[in-house]
């Protein structure tokens, strides 16, 4: 078993103590509860995160980038999303150098990676003790230095971050960001470097530093692309979200705010309830050491991949692949999918061979993974820009087709072939804030130069001069209001049919005829067909769709009301009709 190949930096640690999770729960959903207590409207975010701290147990940890204006909540959703993970997994920084990470991270070790801090407190302590004699042995303290430097000689100070999520509240120090890209693109096990600091009254002393493993790696940023000078390494390297922003979120905030700040404890308590977390801790504690047996460590099991997806090569076929850029986000597609099929193991056909066993992904796994990229895979512009093109952008062109239409005015012909030609950069601006909708931007103009300029550069909208007016541009959408942007694989999992399951599961037997490919479902061997059912039997299982973007009835903690006689505003991303036209 892989588990027995684990060496001490990915060895399973015990889960938290309590009662163990019962084995058919839906380990996620017991996840998130406490999270959406603090965290409301904002259900991709959560999983987003959850998919990148989970992949941290696995061959693949994934790197999460959460960029956002100021005061979006993106520390909230970070930190709130990784509470019921444990302690000793999480390394938050709010800002870090290279020296300070590599003192508070770092352990001295030898050259056979045998940690050196009690052998070397001891001679310290001895050397220490020796001098408050009265009369110190000089030779002893000599020969005591002397093996000191003997082992510290060819030391070196050693970061592991093997089943590590490292966090930067901020965007992290340009050096230490440097150190970190070759851990962050997976392109060694171990690296290392020279690194200068201070040592005692003997001044700079040059130490070798060991970065070892992989972590999984989240950060925050109020920065967009424009003045992000690792933007083109930014996109290499994580997937790119924004925190949800919306009036229902704000409003959510205030009243959780409200609770927290003005409740006594005892209410509190209920709100909040202590037992959730602690279910949720052990629940992460059952995913993740399901993962660490899966997986063994990467410097030592050469095992590279824990799951069988029967849909890979068809969704090869499906994907786009008009440049370069297209194979990465079809990789981050891949990895979603993969670490969404291994943190519901427990309810996933196995795949057993030559004594291993491997996670099945199905077709709700692949769904659910599409639907959380499906606003980030189209390679060349920001989320941000992509949110603002679904919340803001095509409710507005629908708005304003729909006031045309019935107004029955305008008979211009145009390049669009439609009397209609477009929406100003002032209609767009001016529907964002009587939809009480917060984009970057105080005017029209910064409207046109922060989102609409990028969009028609990434060919998600056309533009064309107004021929009523020379002095502004016309703006429609180059994909119509019900489909997904150029560059995106759409509803790939819809797609998927039982013949591309049997045809996967044909070939992996014929490329192995003299091997007994076993199939399982929770321990029980299984046909081919009945495998086939558990592949394509939906989605129910890959955690709840997100349309709904605030909390179950059932989830919601007994917040103040609002008052009975505010008016709210209309839902983010829908075209309401004022009747103004």
């Amino acid at each position: 078993m892989a588990s027995e190949q684990v060496g001490e930096a990915g060895s399973s640690t015990p889960a938290p103590q309590g009662t163990s999770p019962e084995i058919g729960a839906d380990l996620l959903e017991i996840i998130k509860r406490p999270i959406r207590r603090m965290v409301r409207f904002d259900e991709d975010g959560i999983d987003h995160i959850l998919i990148v701290a989970f992949s941290a147990y696995t061959n693949n940890p994934l790197n999460l980038c959460v960029l956002g204006p100021s005061g979006e909540g993106k520390t909230w959703l970070i930190t709130h999303a990784l509470a019921p993970f444990p302690k000793k997994d999480k390394i938050i920084l709010a800002a870090a150098s290279p020296t300070s990470f590599i003192h508070e991270q770092g352990e001295l070790v030898d050259e056979e990676g045998n940690l050196l801090e009690e052998r070397t407190q001891d001679i310290l302590d001895s050397i220490e003790l020796e001098r408050t004699n009265r009369f110190p042995n000089k030779d002893f303290i000599r020969e005591k230095k002397r093996e000191l430097s003997k082992l510290t000689k060819k030391a070196k100070v050693l970061v592991n971050l093997q089943n590590k999520i490292l966090v930067f509240l901020d965007a992290p120090d340009k050096e230490l960001w440097f150190k970190l890209r070759p851990i962050l693109s997976h392109d060694e096990p171990e690296i290392e470097f020279k690194f200068t600091d201070k040592h005692g009254n003997s001044g700079m002393k040059t130490q070798t530093v060991a970065i070892r493993g992989w972590p999984a790696v989240i950060f925050a940023s109020a920065e967009d692309e424009a003045s992000v000078d690792e933007w083109g390494q930014l996109k290499n390297r994580f997937v790119m979200i924004n925190p949800s922003m919306s009036y229902e979120k704000y409003k959510a905030g205030n009243e959780v705010s409200a609770a927290l700040q003005g409740m006594p404890s005892f209410v509190l308590d209920r709100m909040f309830p202590r037992k959730e977390m602690e279910d949720a801790e052990l629940a992460v504690g059952a995913i993740a050491n399901d993962l660490k047996d899966l997986t063994g460590t990467v410097l030592t099991s050469g095992r590279k991949n824990l799951t069988w997806n029967p849909f890979a090569a068809a969704l090869s076929q499906r994907a786009p692949s008009n440049v370069g850029e297209d194979n990465r986000y079809f990789k981050q597609l891949l990895a979603y999918v993969n670490v969404t099929a291994l943190t519901h193991a427990r309810e996933r056909p196995t795949l057993d061979f030559d004594h291993e066993k491997y996670t099945i992904v199905t077709s709700g796994d692949v769904e659910k993974a599409t639907e959380l990229l499906a606003s980030f895979l189209s390679a060349r512009i920001a989320p941000s820009k992509l949110r603002f093109f679904k919340e803001v952008f095509l409710p507005c062109l629908k708005e304003a087709m729909e006031c045309y239409a019935r107004t029955a005015q305008g008979t211009l012909e145009g390049s669009f072939n439609d009397p209609f030609l477009g929406v100003s950069s002032s209609q767009v601006h001016q529907y964002a804030i009587s939809h009480s909708i917060r984009i970057r931007g105080g005017d029209a103009k910064q409207t046109q130069q922060h989102f609409l300029h990028p969009l028609e550069i990434a060919d998600f909208i056309t533009s064309m001069p107004d021929p009523n007016n020379k002095a502004r541009d016309l703006y429609r959408a180059s994909v119509d209001a019900d489909e997904r942007p150029r560059g995106q694989l759409g509803n790939v999992g819809e797609e998927l049919t039982p013949e591309d399951v049997k045809q996967a599961f044909g070939e992996l037997q014929q490329s192995f005829p003299d091997k007994t490919i076993v199939l399982r479902y929770k321990g029980a061997v299984i046909y081919q067909d009945s495998m086939v059912g558990l592949v394509l039997r939906g989605r129910s299982e890959s955690g709840q769709t997100s349309a709904s973007q605030g909390m179950d009835n059932k989830n919601v903690p007994d917040l103040p009301a609002a008052s009975s006689g505010t008016t709210e505003s209309p839902p983010v991303g829908l075209a309401v009709n004022s009747g103004s036209c």
